[in-house]
């Protein structure tokens, strides 16, 4: 998988306001979902850092506060 840098990214939001419902309900859900992927890894995992960017606990945390 290609990474860009945050700053290159592009976001498209014109989708019709009609989708607005179905979008808040997939955000609602994102915490449940993580929860399932990194039930049961160990510390050292949701801790590890590569060097190139956030480790999972990292991820998980700025999630949350979203």
């Amino acid at each position: 998988m290609t990474k860009w840098l945050w700053i290159d990214r592009k976001f498209n939001f014109d989708f019709p306001p009609s989708t607005l419902l179905d979008i808040l309900e997939r955000l609602r859900g994102t915490p449940a979902r993580i929860e399932e992927m990194v039930r049961g890894l160990d510390s050292d995992t949701l801790t590890y850092h590569d060097g190139q960017g956030w480790s999972i606990q990292e991820y998980e945390a700025h999630t949350q506060a979203a």
